[in-house]
């Protein structure tokens, strides 16, 4: 079984045994260490995954999976211009990694309360993968957070058939804010993920624009 999938099926032990055998099989190579990284970062222990980077960046320093590894932790751990100083480098790329390092800035330019900068790193990742949902929904958020309403709206609208409680929700936002009614999204949303809707919602109670959708009183 993959690491993944062990990860995935909620075995984290046995994916964390996984990780640790591909290192202790291929020493000499950079992506186990930072798959394993990855792994640790996954599960919260951000003390065994900082200690994992720095010995395996000291070996394999130029290693960009590495370099990307340590940016999601630095992320994780709330630290964003961190995150930013490593990921910066990597998002020029056209790989993989490299989009996945756009995404990550406009995450960490987001959580800096940079919302222009970090949309257009979002953009960027949707750009690159538009049939992403995350990328996606960033950058829809971001533009919702800049009033761009009807630009959230288009963001949003393929991915609406696919029952993504968060995509319903600020689908249904973006459409309340042009005066439109965004209620059926919004109660899909509630249906599928009642908890993550409620703290949304609760988030945006003072935003009063947001609140002009019919029955708001019932979506509480």
């Amino acid at each position: 079984m993959a690491i993944s999938d062990s990860f995935n099926q909620g075995d984290h032990d046995a994916a964390v045994h996984e990780a640790i055998a591909a290192v202790d099989a291929n020493p000499d190579e950079p992506a186990p260490y930072a798959t394993l990284a990855t792994l640790l970062t996954s599960l919260g222990d951000y003390d065994q995954a900082t200690e994992l980077l720095v010995k395996s960046l000291g070996r394999f320093p130029d290693d960009e999976e590495l370099q990307y590894s340590f940016g999601v932790l630095a992320f994780a751990q709330g630290d964003a211009q961190s995150a930013i100083n490593r990921l910066t480098p990597l998002a020029a790329s056209k790989s993989q990694l490299g989009t996945d390092a756009q995404y990550m800035l406009g995450l960490s330019y987001q959580a800096l309360g940079q919302a222009p900068k970090a949309l257009a790193f979002a953009l960027t990742a949707h750009d690159r993968q538009p049939d992403k949902v995350d990328a996606a929904l960033l950058s829809a958020n971001l533009l919702l957070s800049l009033g761009a309403f009807s630009e959230a709206e288009a963001m949003l609208r393929p991915f609406v058939a696919d029952n993504n409680a968060q995509v319903l929700f600020n689908y249904g936002l973006a459409l309340n804010a042009q005066d439109k009614d965004g209620t059926q999204y919004l109660d899909q949303a509630k249906a599928l993920d009642p908890k993550t809707y409620n703290q949304q919602f609760d988030q945006l109670k003072d935003i009063s624009r947001f609140l002009n959708w019919r029955g708001e009183n019932d979506h509480g």
